[in-house]
């Protein structure tokens, strides 16, 4: 008899796993444009084609990845992944997205392990794992590199709750909580996002001990003093980066309080119909002081919502736990403090979306309980069109142009998508069409300073100068405390030779930001430009002091030594700029024309060949001169 249990509960088991290889061929069918899309302009120039620290695994390069944010984020893990990738396969896109991918397998396979330890209910489990792995609301995550950052954050997250939750059953096992606690500090360096986790931990003490003890929240203690530190780094990188708007001039604080209930009520209708899908949906434009009317009408959707848990009965445990584990896991999400333009972004339910599936399916389960071949059968249906849903969108990652077509679709009069778009034109040299968005981005938007500048940028692009620096004074207008823009007005000032407004910018820009040694080394450019060389050489030891890797800052300092006669000084600079960055000609070139001053006919023609190999077709006249 007990061998007979043991084989049917091995057979079942089988069967199940059976189910999970199902969902991941219908998972791998359903994302599999990924692997025809490129990069887009959105965040993965700066995350990854642009991206110098990733260039290379060197000890130089870890260090920036785990000492740097970028676009406004500290995710180490997610940036060091981006290094692997291109140390393997270079800045290909299919690699890129292929890792996406298995990333996304992953989570499915975790999501599945996670609530056979909630439940032993097998429709539930499944109906959970279909359609967090299919739901066309992944697709962001999965199909936009950048986003790569919440795969990964959500896999450590999966394992630290999987690992914590063999921990409730047996207490006694210390190492099974360090693990989970490893994973959590894992979690956190891919993306902060993972901070939520202590408390998804509490709620999981809950809903199977049905109370929480002192010594459960002792336990947490770690978990929440991580989270508080991330917490804190994330705050400082938005700031630094630009990404906290104030919307207080807009909007007020009734209108925010909407926008939080509206947000919540977007993400539960949309994992069940995801109609209205864009990679951007910007913030409402008010009429009068009026929101749009369906901003005031979705949220009472949520109210509905708390009052079906308040009067159910039947199962209410395990609905009021999922619908908890999608508001934990979502809270730091929902624009307490606005980051960007956005009102609602996909990517964010990613993992919540698992709470809202959890509370629908134990909500619906008994109604099929006596036809249980109805329920699988109805989820394999929903799955299917799932897919195939997701399988058309994942289309729409596929390049920037598509990308943004699609926001300017749903949104036209979306300013950020016009200059989004514009952006594309410009990096395609499509000079006239990049400058018909940006005039369109500020007629939607006459205060995006942000579109006069992209817009100042095509214009300079296709010769229009003048015009491109009017448009940098409108900008400035509007974001006077905007220290790149000075900068940017400054190096158009300096290609029409307006030294005394190039220097008058740089001088601003470095008063608005004192410790960006750009400034210092653009500057010390255009003193050396007017033959100030000491104060040039000034500038260029600032710039160094600021960033002793800054190989361009050595090499510039050299130049300007050889004009003060400071040859052997310059020789030494030269040689501290090419053990920075030995892949720069012009380096070579100058420490030629050095060593020639000096007549080290030998050393100088061995810099001019090399700087005649790395594509400097001036150096063959040196060669001509000096090596004859």
């Amino acid at each position: 008899m007990e061998q007979e249990i043991i084989l049917k509960k091995s057979k079942f088991n089988f069967i199940e796993y059976k189910w999970l290889f199902l969902i991941l061929i219908f998972s791998i069918f359903a994302f599999l444009p990924t692997f025809n899309n490129s990069f887009t302009n959105w965040d993965d120039i700066d995350q990854v084609t642009g991206n110098p620290d990733i260039t290379s695994l060197s000890l130089h390069n870890l260090k920036f990845i785990f000492s740097s944010f970028y676009v406004g984020m500290y995710q180490p893990f997610s940036t060091f992944c981006f290094a692997v990738i291109n140390s393997l396969f270079g800045i290909k896109a299919p690699a890129f997205h292929s890792f996406s991918l298995l990333l996304h397998l992953i989570n499915i396979v975790l999501v599945f392990c996670m609530m056979k330890k909630l439940t032993n209910i097998k429709e539930i489990i499944l109906g959970i794992t279909f359609l967090f792995a299919l739901t066309p609301l992944q697709t962001e995550a999965v199909a936009w590199v950048s986003a790569t950052s919440t795969l990964l954050f959500s896999l450590f997250y999966f394992l630290s709750a999987n690992i914590y939750l063999d921990f409730i059953k047996d207490k006694n096992r210390k190492g099974k909580y360090f693990l989970s606690l490893t994973f959590f500090v894992f979690s956190l360096l891919s993306k902060s996002a993972a901070m939520t986790l202590p408390l998804i931990l509490l709620l999981f003490d809950y809903f199977l001990n049905s109370k929480i003890s002192r010594k459960d929240l002792v336990t947490k203690i770690p978990f929440f003093i991580l989270s508080i530190i991330f917490g804190v780094i994330t705050i400082i990188a938005r700031q630094k980066s630009g990404h906290i708007v104030d919307i207080t001039k807009y909007y007020n604080f009734f209108d925010r309080i909407i926008f939080i209930l509206y947000s919540l009520s977007f993400y539960v209708i949309s994992v069940f119909l995801p109609f209205k899908m864009s990679a951007f949906h910007p913030y409402p434009v008010k009429t009068g002081n009026i929101l749009p009317i369906f901003f005031y009408i979705i949220p009472f959707l949520l109210i509905a919502i708390i009052y079906f848990l308040i009067k159910i009965k039947k199962n209410k445990k395990e609905i009021l736990f999922g619908f908890l584990f999608f508001l934990l896991t979502i809270i730091v999400m929902i624009e307490l403090i606005p980051v960007g333009t956005q009102v609602v972004k996909e990517r964010y339910v990613y993992i919540s979306c698992i709470g809202i599936y959890f509370s629908f399916f134990t909500f619906i389960h008994p109604f099929f309980e006596k036809n249980k071949k109805i329920f699988l059968p109805g989820i394999i249906v929903i799955s299917i069109v799932f897919g195939a849903l997701t399988f058309i969108r994942t289309g729409t990652w596929k390049n920037s142009f598509s990308l943004w077509n699609d926001v300017i679709k749903k949104y036209p009069k979306c300013s950020a998508a016009y200059i989004n778009r514009g952006n594309a034109y410009v990096l395609s040299n499509n000079y006239e069409q990049a400058i018909n968005d940006f005039d369109n981005a500020i007629k939607f938007e006459p205060n995006a300073a942000d579109a006069y500048t992209n817009r100042a940028v095509a214009k300079s692009k296709s010769g229009k100068i003048e015009e491109a620096i009017m448009d940098y004074d409108k900008a400035i207008a509007i974001s006077p405390s905007d220290d790149k823009m000075y900068s940017e007005r400054a190096l158009l000032k300096l290609g029409i030779m307006d030294l005394t407004g190039a220097l008058e910018d740089l001088n601003k820009a470095i008063e608005k930001s004192s410790n960006n040694e750009k400034y210092f080394n653009q500057r010390g450019i255009l003193y050396g430009m007017a033959g100030k060389f000491d104060a040039a050489v000034s500038d260029f030891s600032k710039a160094i002091s600021l960033n002793p890797e800054f190989a361009d800052a050595y090499s510039n300092r050299g130049y300007a030594k050889i004009n003060l006669n400071k040859v052997s000084e310059a020789i030494n600079d030269f040689d501290l700029s090419v053990s920075k960055n030995p892949n720069e000609a012009r380096t070579y070139y100058l420490r030629g024309m050095a060593y020639a001053q000096i007549e080290k006919k030998n050393e100088a023609c061995a810099d001019f060949q090399k700087a005649y190999d790395l594509g400097m077709a001036d150096a063959s006249a040196a060669m001509e001169k000096v090596c004859k």
